[in-house]
């Protein structure tokens, strides 16, 4: 079997294993063929395979551009002020890493928070869901009985069966090409074709955006995780879950899987911290419905991370940087949030609505 080039995605939302299109800019950071950053407009594709770990630190014009005289998305996201004891404040915004056309253009007053910054930090590059090289078969399958892996191949293949046309059209495979691919591969394939059946890519989250609009202005941007440790954090899942999750994904059609997608950009999108809990977090754990399990998936996503993210908040806010910090929703919205630790370590963060 030939090695997989497939999209791998943070587990952060289960069903979120974003779509790429294979178009983008050879130089990332360069933006000469875009329009003003006073146009408030949809984002195009970045070029997964140059974007750089961290741009050089620049300083900013001081200056602020407004945007637009146009109708613009009444609904903030989640987006916190944060002050810490000593009065200096930042900004810490939750996204979503796959977006819609229709979310642009963005509220005013997230654009205002992010121009009144002069470092912009983010959970990793907007190119950390890009194709790379991981042939996880043998890891995985070498765990599962042989009729185990042919009942999921039949579940899997059967969907593909259904959308055959949509499958060479969308995704540009056949059904021959995937007997190619292992079985989490194919299922990722199926989570592209469902983002792609409403419209929703990664061209269209956050990260590409206010990556592009820092280059604008200027401002520097800082990633606050390592794509690859996150990659290799991710190989580490032990095999009892990721089967759990293969099965449970597997068990979902197109349709299903598009209108999860939906609801979740929808609850997100208006700013819905209980809906968007229920239908990612909540959704995955009480499908896997055993405690090891969740406790496992918890720590990967979430506890291992979320405290380094808040010391990241500390060290930026004691420089005296101001900063607008973006990190998945999911961070500033479960139990023992960034959010949370930073309150608890005596900061004030206020959303704002």
């Amino acid at each position: 079997m030939r090695k997989l080039k497939w999209t791998i995605a943070c587990l952060i939302f289960v069903t979120i294993l974003l779509s790429h299109s294979g178009c983008g800019r050879d130089n990332p950071t360069d933006f000469s063929n875009d329009r003003n950053l006073n146009l408030v407009e949809t984002p195009s594709a970045l070029t997964p395979a140059s974007a750089p770990t961290q741009l050089p630190i620049q300083t900013p014009e001081p200056k602020e551009t407004p945007q637009p005289a146009q109708e613009t998305n009444d609904e903030i996201p989640f987006l916190w002020l944060v002050t810490d004891p000593h009065g200096q404040t930042m900004y810490v915004f939750g996204t979503f890493h796959v977006g819609l056309p229709e979310f642009f253009p963005l509220p005013l007053e997230l654009m205002r928070a992010f121009r009144r910054s002069d470092l912009v930090a983010m959970e990793m590059p907007p190119t950390a869901a890009t194709l790379v090289d991981w042939d996880i078969q043998s890891a995985l399958e070498d765990y599962m009985s042989e009729e185990q892996i042919q009942e999921l191949r039949r579940q899997a293949m059967a969907i593909f069966v259904e959308y055959e046309g949509y499958l060479l059209e969308m995704i540009g495979l056949t059904l021959e090409d995937l007997h190619d691919f292992n079985l989490e591969a194919l299922d990722s394939i199926l989570n592209q074709m469902a983002g792609a059946k409403i419209g929703a890519s990664q061209r269209y989250g956050m990260e590409p955006f206010f990556t592009r609009q820092a280059g604008y202005m200027h401002i520097p941007v800082r990633y606050i995780e390592n794509y690859v440790e996150v990659l290799e954090r991710l190989r580490d899942i032990s095999a009892p879950l990721r089967i759990r999750q293969l099965e449970l994904s597997l068990n979902r059609g197109i349709s299903e899987r598009a209108e999860i997608f939906k609801t979740q950009l929808e609850a997100w999108r208006r700013g819905d911290e209980q809906a968007l809990l229920d239908l990612s977090v909540n959704l995955v754990f009480e499908g896997l419905g055993d405690d090891e399990l969740i406790e496992e998936l918890r720590y990967v996503l979430f506890t291992s991370r979320d405290p380094q993210m808040a010391d990241m908040v500390s060290k930026f806010m004691a420089e005296g940087r101001k900063v607008f910090f973006m990190v998945g929703a999911g961070h500033l919205l479960v139990e023992n949030s960034v959010i949370d630790l930073l309150v608890e370590r005596g900061y004030e963060a206020v959303r704002i609505r």
